[in-house]
């Protein structure tokens, strides 16, 4: 046979009872054998059950017939959870687990190990049940659950046990409501129960339609009923025939006017009371009327107006920037411009196309004169000279040779003042005054105090010297303006002394006008920028 060793001392590791045979062998003789026998004590393993519960129930303990036994929760017998017959293993939410037993006999040998299952089941939905309506004049239906297994009760903690399939026959004939609970049962376990009502009325109820509302050229909505069974519609009158069937009518109308439709519901054997559903689909109004306003800077800017029904007014022709409601809109605007608005108006919550309306501030003259106060002696003429303007009138005509053009003379023999009104191509209005002082015949040195002013360079690049002769300085001092030809002041300065630089910054080529004012003259003069 085979060895399994030469030393004194062998380490064997058998897997059932054995006998080994040893023997010395010397140089000159070899001993007679001798034996050992190595008996392998393996026990039986435990018995024990599988167990199956539904969750909500008392879990049950494991229980393992045997002699001293264990319980492990692994395959390797390493983690002991238990050294009892009976094992509670606390486990309460559905799964499966498994688990592991084994005995140990008197000689301290332990068997292999037994695995046991605890299966915890989930409870099975409810299944699906609906109630169903029935007149007491047809025939009475079955109520009807989906699902397996199914069990049926008349009460909510499911005590009393009626029948079983999916199908019940409730045996009801007369007006009621009548509910019923339907379970399932998977694995053994059964779920809660399902309400189902049946519902036995004379007639059922008067369908619930609302009614639809739009405008031309929108999506037309459904007329739609919330309840019913077998939803009739009916355009004029429930002896007509029916123009459609179902909780769903889409009416296909697309024209503006009133579309009325009679709804009933009917059950096997009766109809109910109709009820009334309208599609109104509203016309879209005409644009609203609405003219532009003129007015000249200065004045009082209109509001514009509209004679349409709930007007919005806009800012541009898409109509996106809303600028203001109402029949009378105040624009805000005051400074010479075109300013163009859009409004529309709803009727029945449908809105117009819009109209546009301008608003339009013309620039008003700045009427200035070549003198506004001037001295002669009784006798003599003085040329006077307005600007800024295309047409001029001047009153009163008293010594003036012609009120209507820029440049009249006067030869007034009593001192009179002036009123002269420029008119420019918009139509808009200026106004300015110069007296004309007469002196008796016998007054000298009228001319002591009057002051001249030259302009250099003139054209310019918009840097000029006003140069002032005859100025002296006063009490009142004097100033400088100088304005555009809308009138709009572009440099103000005090006169410093006879020579007197002017800068305009940042304005564009064109004629100005220069106005002089001292304590006793007024001088306007033009110059050129380019």
């Amino acid at each position: 046979s085979t060895p399994v060793g030469n030393n004194s001392t062998i380490s064997v590791a058998p897997t059932q009872t054995t006998t080994y045979f040893v023997r010395a062998e010397g140089t000159c003789n070899i001993s007679q054998c001798d034996s050992v026998t190595v008996t392998i004590d393996v026990p039986p393993s435990p018995t024990a059950t599988n167990v199956s519960v539904c969750e909500g129930q008392t879990v049950p303990d494991l229980i393992a017939t045997g002699t001293n036994i264990n319980w492990y929760v692994d395959s390797l017998l390493n983690n002991n959870v238990s050294t009892n017959d009976t094992f509670s293993t606390g486990q309460t939410l559905p799964g499966i687990y498994s688990y592991f037993t084994t005995e140990t006999n008197t000689n301290g040998c332990e068997s292999p190990g037994t695995k046991v299952y605890l299966t915890i089941n989930s409870l099975p939905l409810p299944p699906e049940a609906s109630d169903t309506l029935s007149c007491l004049a047809g025939p009475i239906p079955d109520l009807f659950a989906s699902g397996m297994n199914v069990n049926w009760y008349n009460d909510s903690s499911l005590n009393n046990f009626l029948d079983s399939g999916n199908n019940l026959t409730t045996g009801q004939s007369t007006i009621g409501s009548f509910t019923y609970f339907a379970t399932q049962t998977i694995n053994g376990c059964e779920s809660k129960g399902s309400p189902a009502s049946l519902i036995i009325v004379l007639i059922p109820p008067t369908p619930s339609v609302l009614d639809q509302e739009i405008c031309v050229g929108l999506q037309v909505p459904h007329l739609v009923s919330s309840t019913g069974n077998i939803i009739q519609w009916h355009a004029d009158s429930l002896s007509s025939n029916s123009v459609f069937t179902g909780k769903d009518f889409n009416t296909g109308k697309t024209s503006a006017g009133i579309y009325t439709y009679l709804i009933t519901d009917s059950l096997p054997g009766c109809v109910s009371l109709p009820d009334t559903a309208s599609l109104t689909i509203y016309p879209i109004p005409p644009a609203p009327i609405t003219t532009g306003q003129t007015v000249c800077f200065g004045n009082p800017v209109p509001d514009l107006t509209t004679t349409g029904l709930n007007p919005i007014w806009y800012s541009e022709p898409v109509l996106l920037i809303q600028a203001g409601t109402g029949p009378s809109f105040s624009t805000g605007k005051s400074q010479v411009g075109t300013y163009t608005y859009y409004v529309t108006q709803s009727v029945n919550g449908c809105v117009s196309p819009s109209t546009s309306a301008s608003l339009t501030i013309n620039p008003a003259p700045q009427i200035s004169l070549n003198t506004y106060s001037v001295t002669i002696i009784s006798g003599q003429s003085v040329t006077l000279i307005g600007y800024n303007a295309g047409t001029f009138s001047w009153s009163p005509s008293t010594g003036l040779n012609t009120t209507t053009n820029d440049t009249v003379i006067s030869s007034t023999t009593t001192t009179t003042t002036y009123l002269v009104t420029g008119t420019n191509s918009m139509g808009c209005l200026d106004t300015a005054s110069v007296t004309v002082n007469v002196w008796p015949l016998n007054i000298n040195e009228l001319n002591k105090n009057e002051m001249k002013a030259e302009i250099f360079p003139n054209p310019n690049k918009g840097k000029f010297t006003v140069k002032l002769v005859g100025w002296e300085p006063s009490s009142s001092g004097g100033k400088i303006l100088v304005f555009n030809v809308l009138g709009e002041i572009v440099h103000q300065s005090a006169i410093e002394n006879e020579m007197n630089e002017i800068y305009l910054r940042e304005n564009c080529s064109g004629l100005y006008y220069v106005k002089i004012i001292s304590e006793n003259n007024v001088i306007v003069k033009r110059v050129i920028v380019e």
